[in-house]
């Protein structure tokens, strides 16, 4: 970006991009936490079950209430880092201006659904916490405590999007080509 772009950008859009990045970061870094604790979790299964013939009860619960975690917590830095499914073999065909307008639209689509998602999984998590609910596992873990990661990545997955959102509307507008003026003198 140049110094007339970053004269044109306002200044709180760098505020949003730190943010977000930071926020991201964490949840990325929590995610890997819980895909280690996942990969020793299942090979300590597979040792006891396999070599000693004493599997655990509570190995398989475990792994799933973490990959809930994971799954949730990946979704904003998915999206922020491009690693979400896209295809760009239409999309590489287009003007610029065109790919400004579908990169634009298909951000605006992405927080619909994101917002859409989010209110889907707030509903059972109010519920879970009003109630209280225990799985019906060996182990009694409240549903509030699996719960809760939902609302809380979707809502990062729907800010990220916003952010992104605002991102490409003033960092890839200059891509847009501007009509040509005919000279008709």
């Amino acid at each position: 970006m140049n110094n007339i772009d970053a004269k044109m950008e306002p200044k709180f859009i760098g505020v949003l991009e730190r943010s977000m990045k930071k926020i991201n970061s964490i949840f990325i870094a929590l995610a890997a936490i819980m895909i280690i604790l996942l990969v020793i979790i299942i090979v300590q299964e597979v040792i006891r079950r396999y070599f000693f013939n004493e599997p655990t009860t509570w190995a398989l619960d475990i792994s799933r209430f973490l990959l809930v975690y994971v799954f949730f917590l990946s979704l904003a830095p998915a999206l922020q880092s491009g690693a979400h499914v896209s295809t760009d073999m239409v999309t590489s065909k287009l003007s610029p201006t065109m790919q400004w307008i579908c990169k634009q639209i298909a951000y605006g689509l992405t927080i619909i659904y994101g917002i859409i998602l989010f209110w889907q999984v707030l509903m059972p998590t109010i519920q879970v916490f009003a109630n209280n609910s225990i799985f019906p596992i060996v182990i009694e873990v409240p549903m509030k405590y699996v719960y809760v990661i939902a609302p809380i990545g979707t809502a990062q997955f729907v800010i990220t999007s916003l952010i992104c959102l605002i991102l490409t509307f003033y960092r890839e507008r200059n891509v847009v080509e501007k009509p040509q003026h005919i000279n008709l003198d």
